[in-house]
């Protein structure tokens, strides 16, 4: 891989954080729904995640599957992750019975 390359990678985490990366997101609308394994809210919250989700309370969520990891091989992480999207949607359109 291209020094240039690998340098820009390893840096783009650094340009804003989390926040940097929510802001627009949130600032038209968008609710944000993360659902996370372990190693992955250890870097949501090293970025400044948990601030993004006390800055926009309500609009930015995460939930964290224990026992998940983050390629979705494991079939508790991909429970979880089915289980939000569903309810979220029920949420959103809910069924007349």
């Amino acid at each position: 891989m291209p020094e240039r390359l690998r340098t820009r990678i390893a840096r783009r985490d650094r340009v804003g954080g989390v926040v940097g990366h929510v802001r627009p997101l949130v600032q038209h609308g968008t609710e944000v729904v993360l659902v996370v394994a372990p190693e992955d809210a250890e870097l949501f919250d090293r970025l400044g995640g948990r601030r993004a989700v006390r800055r926009w309370s309500g609009q930015v969520e995460v939930v964290r599957v224990p026992d998940g990891d983050h390629a979705l091989f494991s079939p508790t992480m991909r429970a979880a992750v089915r289980a939000e999207v569903r309810a979220r949607v029920a949420a959103t359109f809910p069924a007349h019975v």
